[in-house]
């Protein structure tokens, strides 16, 4: 792993909850903007966008988490305000 990190800086996906919060919010906002975009949210399948097709997994993902109570509260509040079930 050292020569990894000395030949390839950054190769690390860093699991700390900051960087977390900061994945899960970046997607949040993809969804944002693809249901700016187009109008509707994204299909999880079916797709000829392999974006739109990825974003939908990840709204699918969310929603079960959701459902089964999974999902931190401040996500839930912020995912159900924006895709509600």
């Amino acid at each position: 792993m050292a020569r990894l990190d000395k030949d390839l800086p950054g190769w690390r996906i860093s699991d700390s909850p900051r960087s977390r919060d900061e994945g899960w919010n970046s997607q949040l906002q993809q969804l944002l903007d693809h249901i700016s975009q187009h109008g509707s949210l994204p299909v999880w399948a079916g797709s000829r966008s392999k974006e739109e097709n990825s974003l939908g997994n990840w709204l699918r993902s969310q929603r079960q988490s959701l459902q089964a109570g999974r999902l931190q509260r401040e996500r839930g509040d912020k995912f159900d305000a924006i895709a509600p079930s």
